[in-house]
């Protein structure tokens, strides 16, 4: 492990944000050991909290729907059914 103490709240908030992110479960459980190996007593928070709900590579189906990027592509891809 890095000499990163284990009282960096800003490197352990990116860790837990890369794990969230992460878009394979390989990469995720990485992220996911990195910290379990520093922190143990995290395991039990970590499967508490319902992976599936807020982990990219865990979550069941799609991710995301529709994504537009302004409003007048929204509006467009809302009628094009209609036109």
């Amino acid at each position: 492990m890095r000499s990163y103490p284990l009282h960096n709240i800003k490197h352990w908030s990116s860790v837990f944000k890369k794990a969230a992110y992460a878009p394979s479960q390989q990469e995720f459980t990485r992220h996911i050991n990195n910290i379990l190996e520093s922190m143990p007593l995290a395991r039990t928070f970590i499967a508490n909290s319902d992976p599936q709900s807020w982990a990219n590579a865990l979550f069941p189906g799609k991710r995301w729907g529709i994504i537009n990027n302004n409003i007048a592509e929204c509006w467009n891809n809302w009628v094009k059914p209609a036109r």
